[in-house]
């Protein structure tokens, strides 16, 4: 059966180191992975939810049993896999990340069915994989957790959107789901590297339209932030009517890009105002046309103003006052059924 498996990384600046907390679990720092359950023509969103009431996860592979396609279930058989007729390469880095999670540990978000809410496991070393018949092979997740998206919309917003199953590495997962899922709220380290870059577009959107640049207050967007064009990631209209354009850059705005925002820009330097958001470069030759914001100063803005809004893009809609995030009741887990990724 051919299951789609594509591995989705996300790579933004290096993630900051949290203070430590005492008493607090911290298997699944930076060692967090993203999998999901959808149903198809041979398996049900009966099955997937069974799958789910045991707290398990899975992934499929071509009729051929674990002992196949692993050496002691513990490691990919590399002369199965070579054979690119039996299977493809997208299942190998499948049965590779389960079995490296498997003995190495770590934290799983689990999403089954595209429901409303994900489950928050963790994956003990040393953990078997399991083969249900020839097809399923399973990993067990303990002290289970589930997180809705409605309490939680940014885990919605950055989820991988492609694959089955990967460790995405933004901040989000790697950072932010740890401490929601240990109650640690109040221990974040808040900082810019957390926010991802759609957040860090939204901020400076937010920026221009609180603060402005130049006396020129935004007053509304024509095109949806980060998506409409490749060169910008802003365009609106100030409250006096000028044309506003913006790029974004989580760290130093490269030559090229540079290059082709002037460009874009020398087409109506005298009735726009052209920003780039950018890390502070000293090296960068500036242009008087344009005007340059570093991009702590605006995060820094924001912090010191509205703090609360930045726990929010983050992911913390709530302040030290969380409530404690609680364990799911453990199910039965001795039932059989299929399972389905």
């Amino acid at each position: 059966m051919d299951t789609i498996v594509s591995f989705v990384l996300y790579f933004y600046p290096t993630i900051e180191r949290l203070y430590p907390n005492k008493g607090v679990d911290n298997m699944g720092e930076g060692n967090v992975y993203f999998i999901r359950h959808k149903q198809d023509d041979d398996f049900s969103k009966g099955e997937i939810n069974r799958l789910k009431e045991k707290n398990k996860i899975a992934i499929f592979f071509d009729n051929k049993p674990l002992s196949e396609v692993t050496i002691g279930n513990t490691e990919i058989h590399e002369k199965y896999f070579s054979d690119k007729k039996a299977v493809t390469v997208k299942y190998r880095s499948a049965l590779n990340c389960l079995l490296k999670i498997a003995k190495d540990g770590g934290m799983v978000v689990a999403e089954y069915n595209d429901e409303s809410e994900v489950l928050i496991g963790q994956v003990k070393p040393g953990t078997s994989l399991e083969a249900s018949g020839k097809i399923e092979v399973t990993l067990q997740l303990t002290k289970t957790k589930t997180l809705k998206y409605s309490d939680y919309p940014v885990a919605l917003a950055v989820r991988p959107p492609y694959g089955t199953i990967c460790k995405p590495l933004a901040p989000f997962f790697q950072t932010i789901i740890p401490m929601i899922y240990n109650n640690a709220e109040s221990s974040i380290n808040i900082n810019r590297s957390l926010l991802h870059p759609k957040m860090l577009e939204q901020m400076c959107v937010e920026y221009l339209r609180i603060k402005g640049v130049n006396d020129q207050i935004l007053k509304y967007c024509i095109l949806r932030p980060g998506k409409s064009l490749a060169i910008i990631d802003i365009a609106g209209i100030s409250r006096s009517g000028k044309p506003i354009y913006a790029q974004v850059k989580a760290d130093k705005i490269k030559p090229e890009a540079h290059a082709c925002f002037i460009k874009f820009a020398s087409k109506n330097f005298k009735d726009a105002l052209n920003v780039i958001f950018s890390e502070s470069d000293s090296t960068l030759k500036k242009h008087s046309e344009i005007t340059y914001v570093n991009v702590d100063d605006v995060f820094n803005y924001f912090k010191t103003n509205d703090e609360e809004m930045i726990r929010r893009m983050i992911g913390f809609p709530k302040l030290a006052t969380t409530k404690p995030f609680p364990l799911r009741n453990e199910r039965s887990l001795s039932s059989k059924g299929k399972q389905m990724t």
